[in-house]
């Protein structure tokens, strides 16, 4: 699929997918196996709205350390010019840790920089919650692309989960 540059206002409820697949025109590094899908998946057990949200899961034996990336499309407007809303929770207490951030290279993780990062005991319940990251400060070339990115860690058998991803023009005031 030719995706092209992705207009902007984009906001994914992710019910336009069918379940066990990856959202169109976005990228992932360190996807988990399972089956016949990869992680992280779209499925429809715990969304915010709707019937589908994305789900993030690995396990134990899946390189504990490794952080799995989900890559939004490349947006018609800079990345210093767009805040992103997103609400996420996790799926359990001995959930890991979530991330979100930006990367400037999509097939190299060590590009991505956090700016938001919520543990399970920081998120304190299993209720979704709302994170707005405005990306006016990131120091990126006016010439060059970085992609918002939200990633998750963990050791254990519990996932996170994303859903209503909106990414708008940075208010004016």
């Amino acid at each position: 699929t030719d995706c092209g540059l992705t207009p902007v206002p984009y906001v994914e409820g992710f019910e336009s997918f069918s379940t066990f697949v990856q959202p169109t025109c976005w990228q992932f590094l360190n996807q988990y196996p399972n089956y016949s899908y990869n992680y992280p998946t779209i499925n429809d057990y715990e969304p915010r709205t709707g019937s589908k949200a994305m789900y993030f899961y690995t396990d134990y034996y899946n390189n504990p350390t490794q952080v799995q990336y989900a890559i939004l499309p490349v947006f018609s407007e800079h990345i210093t010019n767009l805040q992103l809303s997103l609400y996420s929770r996790r799926d359990y207490e001995y959930s890991g840790t979530f991330y979100i951030g930006y990367i400037t290279d999509p097939t190299d993780e060590s590009t991505f920089v956090p700016m938001v990062t919520r543990t399970a005991a920081s998120m304190g319940d299993d209720l979704y919650h709302r994170d707005i990251v405005d990306f006016s400060n990131v120091p990126v070339d006016p010439d060059s692309i970085a992609y918002i990115a939200i990633g998750y860690q963990n050791n254990t058998y519990y996932g996170w989960y994303v859903d209503v991803i909106e990414v708008t023009l940075l208010p004016d005031f």
